[in-house]
């Protein structure tokens, strides 16, 4: 579960940013891995 952190130290929070590299999402994790790296990516966004 990730910690609950305010605004102003969400992103400077090691500790914080440690927790999210923890958690997991399998379906975003294999929507990259059907990316091709050698494409242009700004169409997606």
């Amino acid at each position: 579960m990730i910690p609950s952190t305010s605004a102003t130290t969400r992103w400077s929070s090691d500790g914080f940013l440690d927790s999210l590299r923890l958690c997991g999402d399998d379906r975003a994790d294999a929507c990259v891995a059907e990316l091709h790296t050698s494409s242009d990516f700004a169409a997606l966004f």
